[in-house]
């Protein structure tokens, strides 16, 4: 009777356990059901759209960091590209548009020469360096006004930061009415009378070919021009020279053999300007052919020159500042020549003009003589 009691007293206490349990359990559920139903309408839905906007922000976050890196990469890549010819193309633009301010000229009644020269050295400030800027300036007649009408490049060539622009340019040139020059000389032919004569106003136009001589100064991505312009005939536009090399030549000194010089530069440029190829062929070494202007300008001043050593014993570089003189209006122009000569039999003849590949040879023979003089030590 005992044991059928005990038994009794467990199961009763294992019943009362599980229905403690299950009350607790039904408890919770009911606080949960109540919790549920007291949160606000769109609890769910706003959760929701926190977690769709977060994700969306995500994605396009990393859609933003994918295509900053292409781009990147892209620009690098066409950066090496085309910047070349993006610099080539600005040099031609900035070359057109310095000859479009450094080539017209437009005198006007009352204007005083000091005057107008002091305009354009403030109009081609901005174009060239310091050093050129006065004789840029300078004018050197009032019997013309100049026109400017068409400019064609015909060749850029690229050495280093430095470029030569070549041009094909339409220059138009006007008697100027009001010129003393010319209206001085008109009244002279009219000796004992009071009237004054009108000048009479010619016109005409033709076609020059110009070489700008340009610099790029990158850390300002600005250009410049760096020496003064020159004339050619328009046949040898792939032989220019870059005449800042000469600070690596060896300058010849004495005041006899810069007259020698002088005196054959003053010869071949006053031929080169003048005559045809024919004619000029006796100043030239057999190797060397070279086409004249044909009186489109005439050597009016040899300024300045300056003579190095060229690519052997006997050969020299004569750099040549001088004025020429358009052939029919007779309006001057400061320009800067490279002439590569030759001496035989006590004779000069020239064997390049404005020849870069000639400064090189006359550079890599310097270098060639130095080593040969370092061994003999």
């Amino acid at each position: 009777m005992k044991k059928k009691k005990n038994a009794s007293v467990g199961i009763k206490k294992w019943f009362t356990a599980f229905k403690k349990i299950n009350n607790q359990e039904k408890e919770k559920a009911l606080i949960k059901k109540e919790l549920k139903a007291n949160r606000p309408k769109g609890h769910l839905a706003k959760k929701a759209g926190v977690i769709v906007f977060w994700s969306l922000m995500s994605a396009i976050l990393l859609l933003l960091v994918i295509g900053n890196i292409n781009n990147n990469n892209s620009k690098a890549s066409s950066d090496n590209s085309f910047e070349s010819a993006n610099v080539l193309q600005a040099v031609n633009d900035f070359g057109k548009q310095f000859l479009k301010v450094y080539l017209p000229l437009q005198f006007k009644e009352g204007q005083i020469l000091s005057d107008t020269e002091q305009q354009r050295k403030e109009l081609l400030s901005p174009y060239a360096t310091q050093d050129i800027i006065g004789e840029l300036s300078k004018i050197h007649q009032d019997t013309h006004n100049i026109g400017v009408g068409d400019i064609y490049l015909q060749g850029i060539e690229e050495n280093g930061n430095t470029y030569l622009a070549t041009y094909k340019v339409t220059m138009s040139f006007a008697t100027n009415p009001l010129s003393e020059e010319l209206l001085k000389a008109t009244n002279e032919g009219a000796p004992g009378t009071d009237s004054k004569k009108e000048v009479a106003v010619v016109r005409n136009s033709s076609s020059k070919y110009i070489t700008v001589k340009i610099l790029h100064i990158k850390d300002e991505n600005n250009f410049v021009v760096y020496e003064l312009p020159s004339f050619d005939a328009g046949k040898h536009l792939e032989d220019n020279v870059k005449v800042d090399e000469k600070s690596g030549l060896t300058k010849l000194m004495g005041m006899n053999e810069e007259a020698k010089f002088k005196a054959f530069a003053q010869t071949f440029f006053d031929t080169y300007t003048k005559d045809s190829k024919e004619k000029l062929a006796y100043l030239l070494d057999k190797n060397f052919e070279l086409n004249g202007l044909e009186n489109g300008f005439i050597l009016n001043e040899i300024k300045q020159i300056e003579v190095f050593k060229g690519a052997a014993d006997n050969e020299y570089l004569i750099y040549v500042t001088a004025l020429l003189a358009e052939g029919e209006s007779n309006v001057k122009f400061p320009v800067t020549y490279t002439l590569a000569v030759i001496e035989k039999n006590d004779v000069l003849l020239a064997k390049g003009l404005n020849d870069k590949s000639y400064v090189q040879k006359a550079l890599d023979y310097k270098l060639e003589i130095e080593m040969q003089e370092k061994e003999k030590k």
